[in-house]
């Protein structure tokens, strides 16, 4: 008789394991499976099919088994790799199929092993659907375009619903670019309007026609983007010219209206009168208060822009005639000539305007001296220094020289403010001037011959005069 039985392991065939149901022996027991070929059917790629896998142990005693996948990284997976089973226990292991994207009928093997017993090997197969969600579009993987192949509203060949975050219609667009002009709808992107391919941040503004076509949020009557809409919508005047805007600081005399107030641009001082220079006849187009026929005032200006100054305030004989220096000696020819006037009124006098005449015409006085009360200004014929003998002039005129017999008049617009004739029996001396006695300082006085008197303080030329000082009294 031989040895007892100590170690057995046989892969054999129990009654009611038909159709590949087969047992595994040990030692001391038996391991049973279903089936040595599981079929797991049919799965789209990205999805998964499953099925079970039944182990028994008929044994008396419990087994450790491993469950190994022959290559790990297939389209096969199982649900555990090692259990423990009960004497006479059973158990069912899910095996799920992911199918691979690289063919449709795919296959791998799960190896069962109980301790100190026998191996088995399960064959598993399964088939990669093309068409996982039956949209009539096969998975790209498989040679179809179905960029979602676990959804049967997402087919090439759907209708895109905007917005949602699905690409129905897979091609590939923003879900938020339904005029697919390449900017997306705000809030996502910056489309205002994403029904219009012709509205866009990048396309052209077409002004004035209300629609923001650029999608820059601003007044679509606003080209030159100022911040003031274009007349008759707002107030901007010149709507091509960001500098010209209601409320711009006005440029005057460059005949542009930058502050659209609609006002002459030759007005600066908007008194209603274009300024000298510019068509008008504002004479000074700095202040309101001076323009033609302006009230005159007493105020050292011409207010009424008539080339006099406070004119309606003077008086005849408020200027005489004090000092005359018709025959020089110390000068070439007449080149020494010079005449004073004294202010012998209470006010300041300006001699703007003021006209100076002799018998042989006027003189064309030339001076807006302002002549303090009392005090005198010197008017030549000549203001060179080197010519005039040294004289300090206020004024000139010209081209008529003094002659004797001759008489002057100083005019002030209609105004005679005073006037001296003259005949070779006044006190002429060549060199010397014809002084007004200090005395008889106004305008009647100084029409008798008897308050003049020659000169006696000396001049720098070497004549004698006192221009502009207090004259000499007369002896």
């Amino acid at each position: 008789m031989g040895a007892p039985l100590t170690s057995l392991a046989l892969l054999v065939a129990l009654p009611g394991c038909a159709q590949g149901h087969v047992a595994t022996l040990t030692p001391h027991g038996v391991l049973s499976l279903d089936t040595l070929e599981l079929d797991l059917g049919a799965a789209a790629l990205a999805t998964r099919a499953e099925a079970d896998l039944g182990l028994r142990n008929t044994g008396d005693v419990s087994l450790s088994i491993s469950l190994v996948l022959a290559d790990p990284d297939g389209p096969f997976s199982v649900s555990q790799d090692t259990l423990s089973l009960a004497a006479g226990a059973s158990v069912d292991v899910r095996i799920w199929f992911e199918p691979l994207q690289d063919r449709a009928l795919q296959a791998g093997e799960l190896r069962v092993n109980p301790d100190d017993g026998a191996l088995s090997r399960v064959t598993l197969t399964g088939t990669a659907q093309p068409d996982g969600d039956g949209d009539g579009h096969d998975h790209p993987a498989l040679g179809g375009d179905d960029c979602d192949d676990t959804r049967a509203d997402v087919a090439p060949s759907a209708a895109e619903v905007w917005y949602d975050g699905v690409d129905q219609d897979c091609d590939g667009g923003s879900d938020h670019d339904a005029d697919l002009d390449g900017w997306d709808q705000e809030p996502v992107g910056q489309d205002c309007d994403d029904a219009d391919p012709a509205i866009r941040p990048d396309a052209t503004e077409v002004w004035y026609d209300d629609v923001d076509q650029d999608c820059d949020g601003g007044s679509d009557h606003d080209a030159d983007r100022d911040g003031e809409d274009a007349t008759p919508t707002g107030q901007d005047c010149d709507d091509s010219d960001a500098l010209v805007q209601p409320g711009a600081e006005e440029i005057w005399y460059d005949g542009v209206d930058q502050d659209c107030d609609g006002a002459s641009d030759l007005d600066a001082d908007q008194d209603g009168e274009d300024a000298e220079g510019w068509g008008g006849a504002d004479c000074d187009d700095g202040d309101p208060d001076v323009w033609p026929d302006a009230p005159e005032a007493d105020d050292l200006q011409d207010d009424d822009c008539d080339g006099l100054v406070d004119e309606d305030f003077l008086g005849a004989g408020d200027l005489v005639l004090s000092e005359l220096l018709v025959d020089p000696a110390a000068t070439y020819d007449h080149y020494g000539q010079f005449v004073e006037l004294t202010n012998v009124s209470a006010r300041e006098v300006a001699l703007t305007g003021w006209t100076l005449s002799s018998d042989a015409g006027d003189l064309a006085l030339d001076t807006d001296a302002v002549v303090a009360s009392g005090s005198a200004v010197v008017l030549c014929i000549d203001a060179d220094a080197v010519l005039n003998g040294g004289l300090s002039c206020d004024g000139t005129w010209g081209p008529q020289v003094l002659d004797s017999p001759d008489g002057l008049t100083l005019s002030a617009g209609g105004l005679t403010v005073d006037g001296v004739a003259w005949t070779p029996l006044w006190p002429q001396v060549e060199g010397a001037s014809m002084s007004l006695e200090p005395g008889s300082m106004d305008a009647s006085s100084n029409d008798d011959r008897t308050a003049w008197c020659s000169a006696t303080s000396p001049m720098g030329s070497g004549d004698l005069g006192t221009p502009g000082s207090a004259n000499d009294a007369c002896l």
